[in-house]
């Protein structure tokens, strides 16, 4: 009643000078009160949205004991299932179902303690059974995995109180990345044959402990598979995903792919040769360039060239590419040239030999060695053997049919022309190189790449023994030191001995030239600007862009800081 009587008394200008004030006085309160709230609280994901991801290629098994022989594959068993061990958003090896492990026996026995707190996405608990059927399935040679020589000489069984038990005849020094394997569920897969796991309908068996749960696969008229879609796996053991739906657009080539992503089809992409990009149309994104141990280089056949026999002219070969301006060129200066087996980019403490670009000391080489220059043809020769027959400084350069290969090899046939080289330029799909020309090692140089994990294994590209099919010692290198350090290196579990004996390798390798090292490209990954959480650096393989997927968000919240 006072209140009432309170306003009657009061003039109207007065009443609305008190609403003015009354107005001003909630306004900042409500804005004191915000300042407040920001300024005891942070942003945090919040769970939401969907993202489309495009992706070159389409799945052909979806089965993490086949995903190796395909990229498409490998993204999509990176959502759905986990490894023991996982990479880390800076290619750090870290636990993931498991919870740790110990050695005994002087390396030769791993134990390993799997977490209590996993369950697959139908439900049923994780168990040690489930591991120790992947791995046996992985070693059953009816199977015909291309892990199975991984684990051939791994014995693995359950132990006392659920833990599981490896065992081998030597250390495995990078035993820890082989954890990485993504396993599967024994419930679903036991009554399905070994020879009959690809035949089986996978879409009843897409079954993973994984950060997002299978939904539908989609097929166009020529029974392609155009997508996949996923959903949030809720009982996920780590605090996220955050994103309630994921997609995979699936794309026939590289200019299907940057079309959908001009068409807001997808939200995110990569793998696609840099130079195709036109970073300045994409518009709003975050273009990231990750680092990869990877590497290409020319490997040199002496068994199909006598010239690249001859160490002189491997040396000048080398020194006559300008590998700086190589990558400019190809990658847009997204690729860091290298001259060693251990790309710098990624391995911090890798001592990388010198090999400086200058064609005037190549010129050099050539002449003191005995290669003339012919003036009419101007290419370099030379009288070699018993018999002094004139010899050509010429050979063939094989490679894929990949653009960046093809412009490499473009590059490469210049800079050599220079110093006197005549070079014969070879294109071909990548699976007709495998089968016809490295398979039977019929090719005089090869540009090739090779990639590494971040425990790297030379032996199979470098040991005198992996000379021949199924080897990959492409430029049929011997050498007994090198040989004595990569046994070794198989065995080594201690860290700072490995990157010391990784380091002499590299020096070997390079004082016998068996190959032209020549740069490790970065991986070009493309997100629109409102997908945030993305945390990598490196990556060891296009699939472990992934590897903090459950950090990412497309809406935030404030929370109380702790």
């Amino acid at each position: 009643m006072r209140f009432k009587l309170a306003f009657k008394l009061l003039k109207p200008f007065e009443i609305w000078l008190l609403i003015f004030f009354f107005i001003i006085f909630i306004l900042s309160g409500s804005i004191y009160g915000i300042r407040l709230w920001n300024k005891f609280s942070i942003p945090a994901p919040a769970r939401g949205g969907e993202v489309r991801e495009g992706v070159t290629g389409e799945p052909r098994f979806l089965n993490p004991l086949f995903s190796l022989l395909n990229d498409a594959d490998q993204d999509a068993v990176e959502f759905i299932y986990d490894g023991l061990y996982e990479y880390n958003n800076k290619a750090e090896l870290v636990p993931s179902l498991a919870s740790g492990i110990e050695t005994e026996n002087e390396g030769k026995t791993v134990i390993l303690n799997l977490r209590s707190d996993i369950f697959w996405h139908d439900g049923e608990k994780l168990s040690p059974a489930d591991v120790i059927f992947t791995i046996e399935t992985i070693k059953n040679p009816k199977t015909r995995s291309p892990l199975r020589s991984l684990w051939q000489d791994v014995k693995v069984f359950q132990s006392d109180g659920g833990k599981i038990k490896f065992e081998f005849n030597e250390p495995q020094g990078n035993f820890l990345e082989k954890l990485t394997l993504k396993i599967l569920p024994e419930h679903i897969w036991k009554d399905v044959l070994p020879e009959n796991i690809l035949s089986v309908d996978i879409k009843t068996h897409l079954i993973g402990t994984g950060p997002y749960k299978f939904i539908a696969l989609k097929n166009d008229d020529q029974g392609r598979i155009t997508n996949l879609d996923l959903e949030i796996n809720r009982r996920y053991h780590k605090n996220g995903p955050f994103i309630n739906k994921v997609i995979f657009y699936f794309y026939k080539n590289e200019n299907e792919l940057l079309d959908a992503y001009s068409k807001n089809i997808i939200d995110s992409f990569g793998g696609v040769f840099s130079e195709n990009v036109d970073f300045e149309k994409i518009g709003s994104a975050n273009i990231r360039f990750l680092k990869m141990p990877r590497y290409y280089a020319v490997f040199l056949n002496p068994n199909e060239s006598k010239v690249l026999n001859i160490k002189e002219i491997r040396e000048a070969l080398e020194l006559a590419i300008d590998k700086t301006a190589l990558s400019r060129k190809v990658f847009n200066g997204k690729a860091e040239a290298i001259n060693s087996v251990i790309p710098e980019n990624f391995f911090k403490d890798a001592q990388t030999p010198k090999a400086d670009f200058d064609a005037e000391k190549a010129n050099q080489i050539l002449e003191k060695a005995g290669w003339k220059l012919n003036e009419k043809t101007k290419i370099r020769e030379k009288k070699l053997g018993k018999d002094k027959e004139l010899t050509v400084l010429s050979f063939r350069l094989m490679t894929s049919d990949w653009p960046p290969l093809r412009e490499t090899a473009r590059f490469l046939e210049e800079f050599w022309k220079k110093i006197g080289a005549k070079i014969e330029i070879q294109n071909f799909p990548d699976a007709q190189i495998q089968k016809d020309f490295i398979k039977p090692r019929k090719y005089d140089a090869l540009i090739f790449g090779e990639v590494l994990g971040t425990i790297p294994d030379f032996y199979n590209f470098w040991h005198s023994s992996e000379r021949k099919d199924p080897g990959l010692n492409l430029s049929f290198y011997v050498s007994k030191e090198a040989d004595k350090i990569l046994e070794e290196l198989r065995k080594i579990i201690d860290n700072d001995l490995r990157i010391k004996k990784l380091n002499e390798l590299a020096q070997i390798i390079n004082k016998d030239k068996p190959a032209i090292f020549l740069f490790s490209p970065d991986y070009v990954y493309v997100q629109r600007k409102n997908i945030l959480g993305f945390e990598t650096e490196k990556i060891v393989v296009p699939s472990k862009r992934f590897s903090d997927i459950e950090n990412w968000h497309l809406k935030t919240k404030r929370v109380l800081k702790k």
